[in-house]
């Protein structure tokens, strides 16, 4: 007689934790600290001297810490905003409200507060300035959550300046041979940034209504709106031509005339722009253009 054949083995599920970090991982916008990424890595390269302040650790330690750190505090800041933003979300942008309930308030919370005490544990370990500087870009994002995003003009300009963070982070751990440039990048981030900003807060006026937000264009209108974004391309571009005349510099006159022809579809588009898709496509230009012009590193002769 045969002897019964054990039954075949199942397929474990994988632990709960581990089945959720996909959903983490694109809930971090991994699009947005990518860009972060370059812009911080390009500036390393054609703008500082790549030698580290800290004599502990080598120039390239030092950058794998700081591409670590850009990148714990941006996805921490993103869980942080995804939590708050659950009603908003729901009307906004529903597939990431699903995703935000698949993962679990639980556990979003818990890896956002983990990301930031790591980002500060390795911040600790380069400097106490950098250590200052992320300790308080957390609580900017934590105050961006909670409070500031729903206030018109305070919440744009929050984000704006988290933009430049990427390149603060490098002069306080390298010798920067350029603070021109990088003060021009710092500048171009943040402008471009602002306006994103606040094109999103268009697209997303519907969620934000049902959000009690107060942002520009539900304090002042759509057509104000349109003015506000408007004037900062315009501002942006005076500001870039006159910047290429007083330096009469090569690089620089490329990237005034990149922005000036960019400015001229913007300006097309914010125009037009009746609904929530135009106000998309105009926000991906914006990243778009953002991408360009950390590209023109590449050209930059040190």
């Amino acid at each position: 007689m045969s002897l019964p054949k054990p039954p075949l083995a199942q397929a474990q599920p994988l632990p709960c934790f581990v089945s959720k970090i996909p959903l983490l991982f694109a809930l971090s916008r991994p699009h947005n600290w990518a860009l972060m990424l370059l812009l911080e890595g390009l500036t390393y390269l054609h703008l500082t001297t790549q030698k580290g302040i800290n004599s502990h650790f080598s120039p390239f330690q030092i950058l794998v810490l700081l591409f670590t750190i850009t990148f714990l505090v941006a996805a921490a800041g993103y869980w942080l905003n995804d939590w708050k933003d659950q009603p908003i979300d729901a009307k906004n942008r529903p597939d990431r409200f699903l995703k935000v309930q698949k993962v679990g308030i639980n556990t979003l919370v818990s890896a956002a507060w983990l990301f930031n005490f790591l980002a500060l544990i390795l911040a600790l370990c380069l400097n106490l300035p950098t250590f200052l500087l992320v300790l308080g870009l957390e609580i900017l994002l934590f105050f961006y959550a909670q409070k500031a995003k729903k206030i018109a003009w305070v919440g744009n300009l929050i984000i704006a300046l988290c933009s430049t963070a990427p390149l603060l982070l490098l002069t306080l751990n390298f010798k920067v041979h350029s603070f021109l440039w990088l003060g021009l990048y710092a500048y171009f981030a943040f402008l471009v940034s602002l306006l994103r900003e606040i094109v999103k807060d268009v697209e997303d006026i519907e969620g934000d209504l049902a959000g009690d937000c107060q942002t520009l264009p539900i304090q002042y209108g759509e057509d104000f709106t349109k003015r506000t974004l408007l004037t900062l391309l315009v501002f942006l571009d005076f500001s870039l031509a006159l910047f290429s005349f007083w330096f009469k510099n090569a690089l620089l006159y490329g990237l005034s005339l990149l922005v000036l022809i960019a400015s001229m579809g913007f300006i097309h588009l914010i125009t037009k722009a009746t609904d929530k898709k135009d106000y998309q496509k105009i926000s991906f230009y914006l990243k778009i253009l953002m991408l360009l012009g950390t590209c023109f590193l590449l050209f930059l002769e040190k």
